[in-house]
């Protein structure tokens, strides 16, 4: 009888301990808590970095620091990698890269804090749509992020502005220009085309059939194009700025093209391929 108390109190001693331990686990997860605002992020970016995006965490109840880094950003372009997004706080003083856990609430029970972040990106990242997350070192909430990276292709010219003098096709005087571009789309193709030229002060025109372009290459110069239609210059990939091209160019006279200065405007299009 004695041997079957001692059960009876046994049992009903472990069935207690696991309800006290029960209740003291289930209000620790209900008390110690992480609000963040707003739970997602969105970021459209072009070189060289995205506009600022604002986080608050709101902590309550906390008894241990909470930081939080980022994973890689994954896309059809490839990878943002965690160095290139950036966060301040009230703890990293400056912006730091979000490739380690940095500090966002310290273990005070109550605790709000404002973040700032952004995205570098450089010409080798492709344009589309790119998805990672933010996590915690504590298993805190989890705050998804996306980056839209945009297309840019800037073109520059040397020299920016040129003349062209008149001459015969069967000898022409070229005017020789280099032609650079940095873009960021897989597959770009650029195009020049040219305005009429108009006399300074007068209405009279050289059309554009009478203007040409040609490229160099490396051994010689290629065959002469009118510009009274789109000429390829040149095509490529993403990268940053470099010389694609020199062309020359020239532009036919005749003998009732009346004495002046004409002007007219080139111009170069760009034709992406994200």
């Amino acid at each position: 009888m004695k041997i079957l108390q001692n059960r009876v109190f046994f049992k009903g001693f472990i069935i207690s301990l696991a309800i006290l331990s029960a209740i003291i686990c289930g209000r620790n997860i209900a008390f110690a808590e992480v609000v963040v605002i707003p739970v997602s992020l969105s970021f459209e970016a072009t070189m060289p970095a995205s506009s600022l995006q604002k986080l608050v965490f709101i902590g309550k109840g906390l008894s241990n620091p909470v930081m939080y880094k980022i994973l890689p950003a994954e896309g059809l372009g490839g990878i943002l990698q965690p160095e290139k997004f950036k966060i301040k706080t009230p703890y990293t003083g400056d912006f730091q890269p979000l490739d380690r856990f940095r500090t966002i609430l310290s273990e005070t029970e109550d605790e709000q804090t404002e973040t700032l972040l952004s995205v570098e990106i450089n010409w080798n990242n492709i344009p589309g749509v790119y998805s990672t997350r933010l996590v915690s070192n504590s298993g805190e909430r989890e705050v998804p992020i996306q980056v839209t990276v945009l297309p840019k292709t800037i073109v520059f010219l040397n020299p920016a502005k040129f003349d062209l003098i008149p001459s015969d096709m069967k000898a022409p005087i070229v005017t020789e220009v280099q032609i650079f571009v940095a873009s960021n789309s897989r597959q770009w193709h650029l195009y020049c085309i040219t305005e009429p030229l108009i006399r300074e002060g007068g209405t009279e025109q050289i059309n554009t059939s009478r203007v040409y372009v040609r490229q160099l290459s490396p051994e010689d110069s290629l065959t002469w194009h009118r510009l009274d239609k789109p000429f390829e210059v040149a095509k490529g990939g993403p990268g940053p700025n470099r010389k694609v091209a020199t062309i020359e160019l020239a532009f036919e006279s005749k003998r009732e093209d009346r004495p002046g200065r004409y002007e007219g405007t080139f111009r170069f299009m760009i034709s992406n391929i994200p």
